[in-house]
This record gives structure tokens, sequence and C-alpha cells, in this order.
């Protein structure tokens, strides 16, 4: 059997439409070579896996995963990595809008660098509103600032990378998962390169506000003990204010009045914030105590061929 060079891992949730334009694009862009194309279909609603194994059972160059509903994005990269058989694997969205023919530029890379690791795609810019920009980099500053593990901005999961870096991802058994804080954790030299995002033809983006609200938050919790430690930091503060006002209140004979209670106010208001961030740390804990697994697999292929 023919070594393969390029796994594509494609997560798709909701891509009917798109699944057989992604195949015929990554078949033509490389035409001759050995690939495999490994979709996940994360609980979708319409055809997608419909789609998906009739590719299958046309080719025996695909795989598939199909979920039991819908695990998010991270979840159907972990399952779709253990499935990749390639020298390098490539993690692309189905949508399109990440163009195939950056891969084989990666796959230079790769192959005339040695010593690099991995190459991930940084997009030239983006058509997103001016809050949804300002969030982003507003993220990526906090992020970078209370982190341990410091992540490149504007990073996308559209990259290129070998075995060795495949195995750091398996290895990781945490539940919450986080790509691009977990791609910085394991570390490996990772060279940057730019590409242009097109537009997607068929469909809506499944990253509402919300949901990059949700992610951003948990990136930060997943790799930074900062909000604890900054409980600590503000209970001191907040002891050698009460002091301050104590003393105050001493002196101009007001010991009595609104002042107290305002302070008291205050202080179980700081004190209920503290409380949820201990509580977010808790139900990350709570999560990966538990034990579930990290995705439900409704089928898969026999990756035979």
């Amino acid at each position: 059997m023919e070594e393969v060079k390029v796994s594509f891992l494609i997560p798709c949730f909701n891509e009917s439409g798109n699944i057989d334009k992604i195949y015929e694009k990554i078949a033509n862009d490389f035409s001759g070579e050995a690939i495999q194309l490994v979709f996940v279909d994360d609980g979708s609603k319409d055809n997608t896996i419909a789609e998906i194994k009739e590719l299958s059972r046309k080719h025996d160059n695909i795989s598939f995963v199909s979920f039991s509903r819908n695990f998010g994005k991270e979840a159907a990269m972990l399952s779709g990595l253990k499935k990749c058989k390639g020298t390098y694997t490539a993690l692309i969205d189905a949508d399109l809008q990440q163009d195939p023919l950056f891969v084989k530029q990666m796959v230079q890379i790769l192959d005339s660098n040695p010593e690099v690791d991995v190459v991930c795609a940084k997009p030239a810019r983006r058509k997103e509103s001016a809050l949804k920009k300002f969030l982003k980099e507003g993220f990526y500053k906090i992020d970078n600032w209370i982190s341990e593990v410091p992540m490149e901005q504007d990073a996308s999961d559209f990259r290129t990378f070998r075995n060795n870096v495949k195995e750091a991802l398996l290895s990781l058994p945490e539940y919450g998962r986080f790509s691009k804080g977990l791609f910085s954790f394991v570390g490996f030299k990772t060279q940057y390169i730019e590409y242009e995002v097109k537009e997607r033809e068929i469909g809506v983006s499944k990253w509402s506000l919300t949901k990059l609200f949700r992610y951003a938050f948990n990136g930060i919790f997943s790799f930074s003990n900062f909000p604890l430690v900054f409980i600590l930091y503000l209970g001191i503060v907040f002891l050698g204010a009460m002091e301050i006002v104590f003393l105050v209140s001493l002196f101009t004979h007001t010991f009595e009045t609104c002042r107290l209670a305002m302070t008291l106010l205050f202080l179980v208001g700081v004190t209920l914030c503290m409380l949820g961030v201990v509580s977010l740390y808790l139900a990350k804990i709570y999560s990966q105590v538990k034990g579930r697994p990290i995705y439900i697999v409704k089928e898969e292929s026999k990756d035979e061929h």
C-alpha cells in the first residue's frame, strides 16, 4: 500500500452542500499524490453524513467519523486525528474559505525544512465587523498577558504538521480542549504564513458572537491560573482599603453612618465575584473528573483500505 503523504482532517457541521466541492478541490490540487481525507460529522442536522458516506463508497482514500450529536469542533479534531495516517496532517475547514492550495505550500515548507514541525496559516485580512475585530484583539492581549502559554495572534486552526505534533496532541487527555492553546502548549517549531480567506459559497458561519465568547473564556481559563491568584491580590487590596476606611471613619466620627453599610455591600459584591471565578475553575475540574467521553461515535469507517 502506498504511504499516505498528507491526511486532510475536515470537521463538518451542516456542510452537506460543500462535501463534494471540497473533495473535488483537494483531489484536483493534489492530483497524483497519495492523500487521505478524514471527515468528521459533528452531529449535523442535514445530509452531511450521507454525502460523506457516498464519497467513501466511491473513493478508497476517504475515512469518516460521525458523532451521536454535536460535540463541537475541538472534539471533532481530536477524533479525526486518531484516523489520520499521513506523514503530515492538515487541518482545514469544510466551507472552502481555506484554499487547499495553501496546504501545498505548507507541505513544501515542511519538506524543505526538517527543523520546522508546524506550518500555521494566519488570515491576511478578514471581512469582519469592527466589534468582532476589537474583541479578538482584546482576547489575545488579555490571554497573552495572563497565560503561562502565550499564543500567536490571529493564528488559525488551518495548519499542517508532522506526526510528532499529532502524537503530542493525542497524548493530552483534557476534557475542555482549546486547540490554539494546545498547539502552543505542545511547542515545536512553528512557521507562520498568510492566506486569503475566501467567501463562503454555501451555508452560513457556525461561529456566532456567543460561541466566540464561550470559546475565548474556555481558552483563558484552560491556560491561566491568574484569575485565582488575582483573588488573593484583590483580597489584600480590600483588606488594606477597609483599614483605611476604618481609620478615616474614626477621625471623622462617621463610623455609624451609611459608610459602613456601603462598605459591607461592596465587600459582599466582591466576595460573590471571587466565588464566581472559583466556580469556573471548579466547573472545569468537575467536567474533567466525571470522566465522560469527549465525544460519542455513532458510526465510522472501518478503514480497511
